[in-house]
């Protein structure tokens, strides 16, 4: 009885780990890879076929090399390593994954392999990039940008704003946008505006704003 109840744990553990978007490599203690989940599949694009018997050095980038070389050292240590790991996949491209290994000791402290934790953040270290760049590009470019919420709550001004409108950025920063509404457009013409927004449609026209100082642009 015990014995089936230990085979259906490790069963449901089994399917757990193959199942699961981390993905997750297994060694024995020379580091000769034992286990691969279908998610290590994809990130570093071989097949359990590829890894299984096979050594990390399969895995890694040209790049690598010193990475490996303070992982083992970390890991020699009998403590876990975390930290950024390139995976040269298959199609030629790198992917770079957030990883954490860690000793697995037997009942006596031997250590009898590694378990290595990975999660792939390429496409998420791409974006951060490219969202860097476009909010660099919005902070220095000349044109006068203003973000607001859905109810019209201004989220963010640009230097370019703030210099025009005189107003500083903490000073609207969660007003609405009516503060610089000049009175010299009829409430009918911001109600056309609104609802084209709204509606998730582009607005373009001309509006006569109120500086903080009073005068008019």
């Amino acid at each position: 009885t015990d014995l089936r109840r230990l085979e259906v744990q490790d069963r449901k553990l089994a399917q757990a780990i193959d199942q699961t978007s981390e993905a997750i490599l297994i060694t024995g203690p020379t580091a000769e890879i034992d286990y691969v989940n279908p998610a290590f599949e994809r990130l570093s694009g071989l097949g359990r076929e590829d890894l299984v018997g096979g050594s990390l050095s399969l895995l890694g980038s040209p790049q690598s090399t010193a990475t490996f070389d303070a992982m083992w050292r970390t890991l020699s240590g009998g403590e876990s390593w975390v930290g950024d790991f390139v995976h040269h996949h298959r199609d030629g491209t790198e992917r770079v994954a957030v990883a954490s290994i860690s000793p697995v000791h037997d009942t006596d402290g031997t250590v009898m392999g590694f378990v290595a934790r990975a999660r792939d953040v390429t496409d998420e270290r791409a974006l951060a990039v490219e969202r860097e760049r476009l909010a660099t590009v919005v902070e220095q470019t000349f044109d006068s940008v203003i973000i607001a919420d859905l109810a019209g709550t201004i989220e963010y001004v640009n230097p370019a704003f703030e210099r025009v409108s005189g107003y500083r950025r903490d000073e609207v920063i969660g007003a609405n946008p009516r503060i610089l509404q000049s009175g010299h457009q009829s409430a009918a013409f911001y109600r056309a505006l609104w609802r084209r927004l709204t509606r998730g449609q582009t607005w373009t026209g001309t509006l006569i704003n109120r500086r903080k100082d009073g005068s008019l642009y």
